[in-house]
C-alpha cells in the first residue's frame, strides 16, 4: 500500500493572480495535510460536487 513520505506536504505550484478589483492574490497548490482530510472531504461533499458542472450527473 502506498503511503505519503514523511515531512511537509509537497507544494506543486505557487501562483499570483490579479482579481477583478485589481488586488493581487497568491495561491499555492499543494498536498492536503493529513490533519485536514476531513475538512476537504466535507468541502467536496457539500460545495464542490454541488457547484461543479462536471459533477451534475452525480
Amino acid at each position: 500500500m502506498w503511503s505519503r513520505p514523511a515531512g511537509e506536504p509537497h507544494v506543486w505550484r505557487c501562483i499570483e493572480l490579479t482579481d477583478t478589483n485589481g488586488k493581487k492574490r497568491k495561491f499555492s497548490l499543494q498536498e492536503i495535510p493529513e490533519d485536514r482530510y476531513d475538512e476537504v472531504v466535507d468541502f467536496f461533499l457539500k460545495i464542490f460536487i454541488r457547484d461543479e458542472i462536471t459533477c451534475a450527473s452525480l
